[in-house]
């Protein structure tokens, strides 16, 4: 039960095998995918605005088409 949880938290990220990550690791890897993901919505956005294809946003920028989707309703 342990090993599970534990395999859970590697997998999650919140801890690495072997040790637990320091707070100021944790933050800074979350404050690194947060960047990432806003990066990613503001290139499907500006490529909603050349009239790209979702399904080729979606190719390129790796979010899913319904995330697309909400970008474009401006949600």
């Amino acid at each position: 039960e342990c090993e599970e949880a534990e395999a859970e938290m590697i997998k999650q990220g919140l801890i690495k095998k072997g040790g637990y990550m320091d707070i100021k690791e944790l933050f800074r890897e979350e404050g690194q995918q947060e960047g990432w993901q806003k990066g990613r919505q503001e290139i499907a956005l500006n490529m909603l605005k050349k009239s790209a294809k979702i399904s080729f946003i979606s190719e390129i920028t790796g979010l899913s088409e319904e995330e697309i989707k909400k970008i474009q309703k401006g949600e």
